[in-house]
């Protein structure tokens, strides 16, 4: 992305529909979610005054920032449960000792 001028409010930029799509949070202007948003036309390029709220990607990511912490610790609870739930109870059935009839 390139700044190209500034207005009264803001700055005009020269970017790619890639660069616009990852700007607002998303993989790719290929991504099916980006496409079907309202204002991005065909091959995933905006329209001309389409708005994109950057500043709600932002935020949606430092939510998840701030959580990795707990995520991970609940994936190590879920890891150690699933751990127990697959392994078998040990020594709780012995089989018989062999007998010897003769």
């Amino acid at each position: 992305m390139k700044v190209i001028g500034e207005t009264g409010s803001g700055f005009l930029v020269e970017a790619t529909a890639e660069e616009l799509a990852r700007a607002a949070g998303y993989g790719s202007c290929y991504s099916t979610q980006w496409r079907e948003l309202p204002g991005i036309g065909s091959g995933g390029r905006p329209n001309i005054g389409t708005t994109i709220n950057t500043a709600s990607a932002y935020t949606f990511h430092a939510r998840i920032a701030s959580e990795q912490q707990k995520a991970r610790e609940a994936a190590a609870t879920l890891r150690a449960l699933a751990s127990l739930l697959d392994g078998a109870l040990p020594d709780v059935v012995l089989a018989p000792a062999e007998q010897n009839n003769t």
